[in-house]
Parts: C-alpha cells; sequence; structure tokens
C-alpha cells in the first residue's frame, strides 16, 4: 500500500519524561502499509519540544510535527479537530497522547486488518492497562471478550468503555464529528464515543494494546484550576454534552440520556461539595456503600467537616 493508511495522533504537553516512550512504540508498529505520526505541542515549557524536533529530524518521512509559541488548550481549542484534523492524509486515525505509549507492534495491523474486512464497522478499539505512577500498581479496566459497544456502554460507563490510546477510526466518519462533539471542555474523548455509537459500529478488542499512565504531573487543567473547581467544571460539562447529544439523537434514546444526566448531576452536587441536596437525591445517594453515605450525611450536618477534609486534602 503506497498511500498512508493510518494518521497516528499525539497531542503532548510537558510530557519530556514520557514522549520518547510514546513515540518509540508507534514507530516499532509491524504494518504492511504505510503510516505517519502528527505530533502536537502546546507549548510546553520543558524539553518536549527539543524532543520531537529529534524525531522530526531523525524520521522525516513519518513525523510531522507541530509547535505551538502559547497554550491553545487553555484557550478552549480543540487540538485534535481544529490543527491536526486538516493534516491528516490517512484512510484511518489512532490516537494516543505523549505521556502513554502503545505495547503490541502489531496493534495498528490488527486493527485495519478488521476494519479492512468489516466495512461495516466505523471504530475498532481495545484493552488497556492502566498503571499508577505512584504506587506502580496496574489494573486491566476493560471486558476480556470481544464485542460490539453499545450506546448503553459508551453513556454509562462515560469514557470508560474503552481508553482514548486503544481507537482505530475512519478518517472519513471522524470528520463527520457532529456539533456536540466540539462542547467537549474538559470531558475530551467522551462525546467522541458517544458520537461512534450513535451513528456507527464499535468493535472492542480483548486484548490489551496500549497503556495509560495515570498520576503524571502534566495535566493543563491540574496546574491552573482548583481540584473541586475542576472536577465541578467536568461534570458540568459532560451534562452540557449529553443533553446536545440528546437532541442530535432527535430524543429517541431519552430515558437512557436522562439516568446518565441524573447520575451526572448527583456526581456534580458532590464535586461542588453540596451536600445538604446531595443526601436528597435518594436513587443516587441510597447506592453509596454504608460508610460513605455516613461520611455524606456528617458533612450536610457540620459544614466545617468539610473544610478539615479539604485541607488535610490539600497538604
Amino acid at each position: 500500500m503506497d498511500e498512508i493508511a493510518v494518521s497516528i495522533i499525539c497531542v503532548t504537553y510537558c510530557h519530556e519524561k514520557y514522549l520518547r516512550k510514546a513515540l518509540d512504540s508507534f514507530l516499532s508498529q509491524k504494518t504492511d502499509f504505510k503510516f505517519e505520526i502528527l505530533v502536537h505541542d502546546d507549548a510546553s515549557g520543558d524539553e518536549t519540544p527539543n524532543i520531537m524536533r529529534e524525531y522530526e529530524h531523525k524520521y522525516p518521512d513519518i513525523v510531522r510535527a507541530v509547535y505551538q509559541k502559547e497554550n491553545l488548550y487553555s484557550k478552549g481549542v480543540r487540538i485534535t479537530d481544529e490543527i491536526l484534523l486538516p493534516m491528516v492524509r490517512g484512510k484511518y486515525m489512532a490516537f494516543c497522547e505523549g505521556d502513554d505509549y502503545w505495547c503490541d507492534d502489531n496493534k495498528l495491523q490488527k486493527q485495519v486488518d478488521f476494519l479492512e474486512s468489516h466495512p461495516e464497522y466505523t471504530v475498532c478499539v481495545h484493552n488497556t492497562r492502566d498503571i499508577y505512577l505512584k504506587s506502580g500498581k496496574s489494573k486491566i479496566p476493560f471486558g476480556d471478550k470481544e464485542k460490539d459497544l453499545t450506546l448503553e456502554d459508551v453513556i454509562m460507563r462515560g469514557s470508560q468503555s474503552f481508553h482514548y490510546s486503544s481507537q482505530l477510526v475512519r478518517t472519513d466518519f471522524y470528520k463527520r464529528l457532529p456539533e456536540f462533539a466540539t462542547l467537549a471542555g474538559m470531558v475530551e474523548d467522551y462525546p467522541d464515543s458517544v458520537y461512534y455509537v450513535l451513528d456507527g459500529k464499535v468493535f472492542y478488542m480483548p486484548e490489551i494494546m496500549s497503556v495509560h499512565i495515570i498520576g503524571t504531573e502534566t495535566s493543563w487543567t491540574r496546574t491552573i484550576l482548583p481540584f473541586h473547581e475542576t472536577r465541578a467544571q467536568f461534570y458540568r460539562d459532560i451534562i452540557n454534552m449529553l443533553k446536545a447529544a440528546n437532541e442530535y439523537s432527535h430524543h429517541k434514546y431519552d430515558n437512557l440520556f436522562a439516568e446518565a444526566i441524573g447520575f451526572n448531576e448527583y456526581n456534580l452536587l458532590q464535586a461542588r461539595q453540596d451536600y445538604k441536596s446531595l443526601v436528597k437525591v435518594k436513587k443516587y445517594y441510597n447506592r453509596e456503600i454504608f460508610i460513605v453515605r455516613v461520611i455524606y450525611k456528617l458533612f450536610s450536618w457540620f459544614p466545617f467537616l468539610i473544610k478539615i477534609s479539604n485541607f488535610i486534602r490539600e497538604r
């Protein structure tokens, strides 16, 4: 195959400790087709841009790099869709952030082979290993059986039905992202996954072919927003996106969207530390384990305990 088959999208920010491993995992892919790597730096203040220049110089026919002088994420720019998508030359798009990596050299070949032989599918995803940076512990968050992902899988589990680093999507399908997917805010790839199952067909492979590192110090929101405000904004973004997605689907799945919105409204109360309101939402409050219900009840009765808890958390 002479034409580029896959465009690998890598968005990075202050990933000097991790980026080489990510790029090497892309370059080690064993394929019978050509691929390109589109890597974007969002004005990092570390060695990330220099690492990108190193790989761009060493692999000029594969690596195409974009360097920003000011941080675009902080201005609400959807970097993948607004900056990198117009550069894509591949029939398919794969994704991996600069602090994660792929752990199977045949990942792309397996996924491309599947989509080439199953034209009715628009997206192929796979299992991922989560590694916690501080403890070194790991877990496998997704299932061990292949399946088609349903709307219920995606909506009720948020972006936890598959990881961002596992996606291979048909480029022409991705380019048709509807407006609700542009309302992502802090939600990032969750609205994409909702679109995938609303308008397409998603196949899940149980093989572990990527690694997600949890606990890196490079999250932009983590550096500029207080913990609770970050979480509150996250849930506000989810609620807005789900409402827009429900409109997009012409309310075909009203009950399912209503359940997801209600659950995230409950999470928003928790993030805002509004425990007086939270304990009144019996549908979700009663699902909490006993000790959590006790803590939330105490917080609702004695608000000063919230300040003590926050102080301990921030130390």
